[in-house]
């Protein structure tokens, strides 16, 4: 065989791949725009009703959170919903939004260099506003801080339409406590029942809300997200002590820059 036919033959090839892989994208829009979309349209006409009505009414709704490096702090109100509906071509997203906060900054002191670099990440990764006085000790290393909080909790409830499983995710986040859960839904399990149940969850309402039997499918999307969300984790942590550990470095050696412009130069002249 010469070359030619080689060549010939190895186009041929990458044709077909390519023409292969066409028709499933093809039919993978289909399948979006005829079962997933409806759905997710669906969720849009709900959620901008019952975001306009919350905030009509302002129902008196309080709720606790677990502060980081703080406690516990009750009676935080839910309120300022927020609806928006991204660009469909390319987000495929309905994102519902709304706060549970206090009035005035929260300060507090948190002692020790773990636990300080451990509180400033969770409250990075929950969103939460806040400014940090840190505490030094010999060799002016990090031994704690003075925060100050604003006591407004972000909280969001996604879903996302999938294009490549034909599926929806929802995202909750900052709901029951400063955390996040991604779960992955089937069209069809998006009911006037669970539209129902969902907007009692929000209300903070006895519902049955998330209690339903998964499919083995869904568990099986959910394990492999929460592995992904424990390895982004994991890195997260990582970065934060590396970013630590070289802010140290830095005011270590600015310290002893200052020092050292402090000596007397022996050969100067008095």
């Amino acid at each position: 065989m010469g070359l030619l036919d080689e060549l010939r033959q190895e186009t041929e090839a990458a044709k077909a791949r390519e023409e292969t892989d066409k028709q499933r994208h093809e039919r993978l829009v289909d399948i979006y725009d005829t079962e997933v979309n409806p759905k997710i349209e669906m969720l849009y006409t709900f959620l901008k009703e019952l975001e306009e009505h919350l905030n009509y009414l302002k129902p008196e709704i309080f709720v606790g959170y677990d502060i980081p490096g703080y406690g516990r702090l009750e009676n935080m109100k839910q309120g300022k919903y927020a609806m928006e509906k991204g660009r469909r071509e390319i987000l495929k997203k309905v994102p519902f939004k709304f706060t549970c906060s206090e009035f005035g900054p929260l300060t507090y002191e948190v002692e020790g260099k773990e636990k300080l670099s451990h509180v400033m990440d969770e409250l990075q990764q929950a969103g939460i506003r806040y400014s940090c006085k840190k505490n030094r000790g010999g060799n002016d290393e990090v031994v704690g801080a003075i925060m100050e909080i604003e006591p407004s909790i972000p909280v969001s409830i996604v879903f996302e339409g999938v294009l490549e499983t034909s599926g929806i995710t929802m995202t909750i986040t900052n709901f029951e406590d400063i955390m996040w859960t991604t779960t992955y839904l089937k069209p069809e399990f998006i009911t006037d029942n669970f539209l129902d149940e969902l907007g009692k969850y929000i209300m903070r309402k006895e519902s049955n809300f998330l209690r339903q039997d998964l499919s083995e499918d869904n568990k099986g999307h959910i394990r492999e997200m929460v592995d992904e969300a424990n390895r982004q984790r994991e890195q997260e942590i990582r970065l934060a002590e590396e970013r630590e550990y070289e802010e140290m470095l830095k005011q270590k050696q600015n310290s002893l820059i200052e020092r050292i412009k402090k000596v007397k130069n022996p050969f100067a002249k008095n």
